[in-house]
């Protein structure tokens, strides 16, 4: 007969194992929403650039730029002079795109986007995030769990007519040490939004695990 001897280990290393585990980069990664609420959920506060109130744009080199909320947006195109009036969205048109630098330690990014049929638009995000092709208008939210997003770019997918419009673009800042708790609460909304709802079913799940 083989025999095991148990031993005892302390709660404190049980619970140091456990937040090591979650801390590896292997199961880190980007949490993608297209649901508003549930992205809200996720991030907890936040706050909206809907560029409701009219800004004219700065002319920086190359780009004509506009801050809000701590983000500065920059509009590549030469069809974009220095004091061009920006409101209620920002726009891309053939041949620009739009790019926005992040407050520090930025950990989710969501946004409206708006296009014609056919038309569609892509997004990528650095570090080396994306990027991510969006093929139907609506909304679009990132929640990286490991590393700080410090820009995003956003460009039309096909090269028709057509103009992709970015509007309320949402971000949460939060301390360089929380992404662990932001990976945890987009972890639980996830859960919570695909758990079956059958309550006899999950009773009985109970009792089957009980009886191994």
């Amino acid at each position: 007969m083989c025999m095991v001897k148990h031993r005892h280990v302390p709660f404190a290393a049980i619970l140091l194992m456990v937040l090591a585990g979650w801390a590896r980069p292997a199961v880190a990664g980007p949490i993608i929403f297209t649901d508003r609420a549930a992205f809200y959920a996720a991030i907890g506060d936040h706050t909206v650039a809907t560029f409701d109130a009219p800004q004219a744009c700065e002319r920086v080199r190359f780009s004509c730029s506009i801050t809000e909320d701590g983000i500065i947006f920059s509009l590549f195109a030469e069809v974009v002079p220095e004091g061009s009036i920006i409101v209620d969205h920002l726009q891309t048109t053939m041949g620009s795109a739009v790019f926005a630098t992040f407050p520090p330690g930025t950990s989710a990014v969501g946004f409206d986007v708006a296009f014609p049929p056919g038309v569609g638009a892509t997004v990528s995000f650095s570090p080396a995030i994306g990027p991510f092709d969006i093929l139907t208008p609506g909304f679009f939210g990132i929640v990286s769990t490991d590393v700080a997003l410090t820009t995003a770019l956003w460009s039309r997918l096909q090269c028709c007519e057509g103009e992709v419009d970015i509007d309320n673009v949402t971000v949460n800042t939060v301390p360089e040490a929380a992404p662990l708790q932001l990976l945890g609460s987009a972890v639980l909304v996830l859960l919570a939004r695909r758990r079956p709802n059958h309550s006899s079913g999950s009773h009985t799940a109970a009792r089957a695990s009980t009886r191994c």
